[in-house]
């Protein structure tokens, strides 16, 4: 039933709501689930069956919760009855099944518009920013400055050292024509006026001139522009208390009046997202008093030394116009908005971005540490499919400000927002890889990006891919949530254990970031970017853990028994990169080198900044040279010939340290660490500790990690080592393959032939007709140069043999309006809702209209012009059945389709391309009968040589166990085993890619299939 307006509104669900729970405080950290936690893209009509279906879908796998996650294609009108109602009945679902339903506070993001709401209501609370304009005076004389549109806010003349105001010289102009040629008579009841030529000028704007009076000098304006924020057109001031309050009162407490009764229990908490200053130079009403007050001078004369290199002060003026934006955004956003979650027993979780480059956080999160550590669950978030390594450094700075700040602020888990915008051809494989390398660095809560309501339209296209029942790995997905609450566990215990803490030196970007835009070379502060995220990078593979401070959290530091001590960890060494500090920090250094601290200053030299600043000497070192000073005196957490990274947690049964092999290359090697031995190591996909002398031939995988704890007196755990494997003698019977689920043929080449009839062209007029592809980006800039009212679209398929069902299925967006599709000449009936791979899938059946040999799907659709360009559809069409199909010339057409076998059989299983299901999204099982010619066994392991996406393995009908990332081995438990021979079934996923984007993914597994034992 769809969820739409009613009158009056549900008392049933209102009454529920409201008569199960008792007034509660804020849901405890410690009570929370460690399971993932789900972006939940609410896009599409949102029925109420179908939401049941995937909430159930959500617990199935082993999620904890799900965030309501307004996304692109909402059709649920937002902040509306229909809205609440839905909301509603997912917090009433979420206790129904056991799960967490976390709010989400923004439609889409950044936060901080309720969905455009603040801005569209109130003009006056859009967010602004200052921009300049410099020009150069060479001679004195008479000069003329256009200013950039928008209001004036100041305007100065700066020669040497001396800074002018010269407002009085500017005025509005109007400097732009525009001509006409009319025939009006300019009375409305009359139209038979004299044709005429008129002309006006437009675009007001502020004009500098004046008479300069020397040459040598500068002048410098700015003006005052509205943001342009993506979807809305303009976005919030978060300077602005009144703007933010707006959005609290639209989000936050409104959540918190409706669900008064749920929150702090099935709804433990809320999420915001990517808030940020927008703009070079961000601007409200409130930054000259903040500049003030951090400076103690007026902003009105120092604004020239945010764009100009005046003199010695302009780092520290620079530095405290950050640090006043800084201040700013915490006391009119963030601390109203954790209040806002005090008062409605909300936990605050979310990110701030951008969260690696420390250029952009100067910008647009000025104190960025000081914002996500405020928040109950700190958290960041990582999207594309890079990671953090020797060449991509930087990225090691999202998870580790996190953490870090996490660790600061003394609080418990630490999130990220994962696994987004890598495309569908994305896996389980590389899920797990990013997992791990974040947990590396401290994360120790994972929320998927996303899990897509629909993927109808171009919601497909909307940040990818979907982590949800689009893929047929969802079938295995629960192993891997189970892998993840296992890390969770593991890796919340304790305390973290690092020998370094490092200084953030947030406050030197600050001073050398300007208010101009431009080039990056030759930058300080691209310069020393570059040198932090090689710092980060060296000192992890090296073996050196470390925390990050930043100048609050640095205040907090302290010596105790001749430790640095920052809450409840005790650090070696403390590490000063940059090339500033702030006056507190430098005096904190100095206190803290009084008392015995070692502290190591890697800059040759140090400004502090303060109203005079002065220089202080460091050891100019790189971070190379820092890893050799270091070794002299500092033991690492871990050593290995090899790009090990890891987090080590210290709690009363002693340490544990998960290593991740950051390297692009398996490694296998001797691994040493501060705890002794025996060891327990534990492979996460398979969640077994296993017992080991020694860490002398640790085995990691390109990109995964390991367990590692000291066994010391836990109880007895199966011990590896104990003799050797050998390679079994294996009798093998030949493989069947079995296609669990419909074929897919993806049509998305079509030949282009306009039409201003709508009757059906000639079938030649199509021979040579453009042929587009549908699903490559090329065809955004296509043009056929021709405007009709109609656009046919022909593709062609052949047919042979005995006919098996096959319907074509598309989007919902592409069979409605003014589309109509043909085979071999006949209209098809309107295509009719049914769930495919989408619970909005249309579909109709054609098997009655195809022929032997050749077939032809037309398609017709009303011409569509955007912004005076030819637009395409942004999809292809879907053809479904139990068909096998080739393609023998490439991915272009025609396919060539036959009925497809029951069972295919072959001497080894064959991947889906090699048996016509090259566009297959489903599930393949292969069914292999083999004897095992050997003594009695005390240990059997199956092992494969390269899987696709997921295996689930049965053992003579018993599921063993399921793979998905190397190394592909499984141990089998020997009872299993039969006398008379055994059966081996392998369910393998294939990539939701082959059948969304055409792109013929490898599916099923590669290389020998070996059984090992040890007798």
């Amino acid at each position: 039933m769809l969820v739409k307006e009613k009158s009056p509104p549900r008392a049933k669900n209102d009454a529920v709501l409201a008569d199960v729970a008792p007034k509660r405080t804020k849901c405890p950290i410690e009570k929370l689930g460690l399971g993932l936690l789900s972006f939940w893209f609410l896009n599409h009509d949102l029925e109420e069956a179908e939401l049941t279906r995937q909430i159930e879908e959500l617990k199935d796998k082993g999620f904890s919760g799900f965030f309501m996650h307004p996304r692109g294609g909402l059709n649920v009108p937002y902040g509306s009855r229909s809205w609440n109602d839905v909301i509603k009945f997912c917090v009433l679902e979420a206790r129904r099944v056991g799960l967490e339903a976390w709010l989400y506070d923004e439609d889409p993001y950044p936060s901080g518009v309720a969905g455009g709401r603040v801005t569209i209501e109130h003009p006056e609370y859009r967010a602004t920013e200052l921009v300049p304009k410099i020009v150069q005076i060479e001679e004195a004389g008479h000069l003329v400055v256009d200013l950039p549109p928008g209001e004036l806010i100041a305007a100065y003349l700066i020669c040497g050292r001396e800074i002018r105001r010269i407002d009085e010289w500017a005025g509005l102009v109007r400097s732009r024509w525009t001509q006409f040629h009319s025939s009006s008579t300019y009375y409305p009841p009359y139209h038979d006026g004299s044709p005429h030529w008129r002309a006006m000028t437009l675009a007001p704007h502020y004009r500098l001139k004046f008479e300069a009076e020397s040459g040598d000098a500068t002048v410098v304006a700015f003006t005052r522009q509205e943001v342009i924020q993506a979807p809305w057109g303009h976005y919030s001031d978060l300077l602005n208390p009144k703007a933010v309050e707006l959005f609290l009162r639209y989000t936050h407490e409104h959540y918190g009046r409706m669900l008064e009764k749920e929150c702090g229990s099935v709804v433990p908490g809320i999420f915001t997202d990517e808030a940020k200053l927008k703009g070079l130079l961000p601007w409200s009403h409130l930054v000259p008093q903040w500049f003030f007050e951090v400076c103690g001078h007026s902003l009105w004369e120092k604004l020239p030394h945010l764009v100009l290199e005046i003199d010695q002060q302009t780092p520290f003026f620079r530095w405290a116009y950050r640090k006043a934006l800084a201040l700013g955004l915490r006391s009119a956003m963030v601390e109203p908005m954790i209040e806002a979650c005090g008062r409605n027993k909300l936990l605050l979780t979310g990110h701030v971005s951008p969260e690696e480059d420390p250029i952009l956080q100067a910008i647009c999160v000025p104190g960025i540490m000081g914002v996500i550590g405020r928040m109950d669950i700190p958290g960041t978030d990582h999207i594309g499919a890079g990671l953090g390594n020797a060449r991509k450094s930087l990225l090691h700075l999202s998870p580790k400000l996190a953490s870090s700040a996490a660790h600061g602020h003394k609080k418990k888990f630490v999130a990220c927002e994962a696994f987004a915008v890598c495309d569908w051809a994305q896996d389980v494989a590389s899920l797990t890889k990013a997992t791990h390398w974040l947990f590396a660095l401290g994360i120790n809560r994972i929320v998927t990006h996303g899990q897509f309501y629909s993927i109808d339209g171009l919601r497909k296209r909307e940040a990818p891919p979907s982590q949800f029942f689009q893929a047929s790995y969802w079938e295995h997905f629960e192993s891997f949530s189970r892998m993840v609450e296992m890390m969770s566990r593991e890796l919340t215990r304790g305390r973290h254990q690092a020998p370094l803490l490092v200084y953030y030196p947030e406050e030197s970007f600050m001073a050398l970031v300007g208010g101009m835009p431009g080039g990056t070379s030759g930058k300080p502060e691209f310069e020393m970017r570059e040198s932090l995220g090689k710092l980060a990078h060296q000192l992890l593979v090296a073996g050196y853990d470390f925390d990050l401070a930043d100048e609050e959290i640095f205040q907090k530091v302290a010596m105790v028994n001749g430790a640095v001590t920052l809450n409840d960890e005790a650090f070696e060494v403390i590490v000063v990169p940059g090339r500033h500090l702030t006056l507190a920090s430098w005096q904190k250094c100095k206190a803290l080198m009084a008392t015995g601290a070692d502290v190591i200053f890697l800059e040759r030299e140090i400004t502090v900044l303060a109203d005079e600043p002065y220089c202080v000497r460091g050891e100019d070192l790189t971070p190379d040279t820092l890893v050799a000073k270091l070794r002299e005196t500092v033991v690492p957490l871990w050593q290995a010939q090899g790009p090990l990274i890891g987090h080590q947690r210290l709690t009363e049964e002693g340490a544990t340290l998960f290593l991740c092999n950051n390297g692009a290359q398996d490694f296998c090697g001797n691994v040493a660490v501060t705890f002794p031995s025996p060891y327990e190591i534990c492979r996460p996909d398979n969640g077994c500790w296993q017992r080991v002398e020694n860490l002398d031939q640790l085995e990691l995988a390109a990109g995964l990690g390991m367990l590692i704890r000291s066994a010391g007196d836990r109880s007895k755990i199966s011990s590896v080592g104990q003799g050797g494997w050998e390679v079994a003698d294996v009798k093998w019977m030949d493989w069947n393959s079995t296609f669990k689920h419909d074929n897919c043929a993806v049509l998305s080449e079509f030949r282009v032939v306009g039409s201003d009839s709508g009757e059906i062209p000639s079938w030649g007029s199509f021979d040579a007709a453009p042929l587009i592809d549908f699903l490559a980006p090329s065809v955004l800039n296509v043009s056929l140069g021709q405007r009709t009212a109609f656009r046919f679209y022909s593709a062609t398929f052949n047919w042979s043999g005995p006919k098996t069902p096959i319907r074509l299925v598309c989007d919902s967006e592409l069979s409605e309006g003014f589309s109509t599709f043909f085979l071999n000449g006949r209209m098809l009936n309107h295509p009719k809702r049914k769930f495919t791979y989408d619970p909005m899938n249309r579909e109709v059946d054609i098997t009655d209209l195809i022929c032997e040999g050749n077939n032809r799907i037309l398609w017709r659709e009303k011409m569509v012009w955007e912004d005076g360009r030819e637009c395409f559809p942004y999809d292809g069409l879907r053809l479904f059945g139990k068909f096998h199909a080739e393609y023998p010339s490439g991915r272009a057409v025609p396919a060539f389709l036959h009925a497809r076998e029951q069972i295919y059989a072959c001497q080894f299983p064959a991947i889906a391309t090699q048996v016509g299901h090259s566009h297959y999204g489903g599930i393949i099982e292969y069914e292999g009968k083999f004897q095992l010619n050997c003594a009695p066994v005390q240990r059997l392991k199956i092992r494969f040589g390269h899987i696709f996406e997921t295996m689930e393995v049965r053992f003579n009908g018993i599921p063993v166990g399921r793979l998905w990332c190397a190394p592909y081995e499984l141990e089998i438990p020997p009872p299993l085993l039969e006398d008379d021979g055994n059966v081996l079934t392998l369910a393998c996923s294939c990539s939701p890619a082959n059948y969304l984007q055409a792109l013929s993914r490898p599916s099923g597994f590669l290389g020998p299939v070996t059984w090992l034992v040890m007798t």
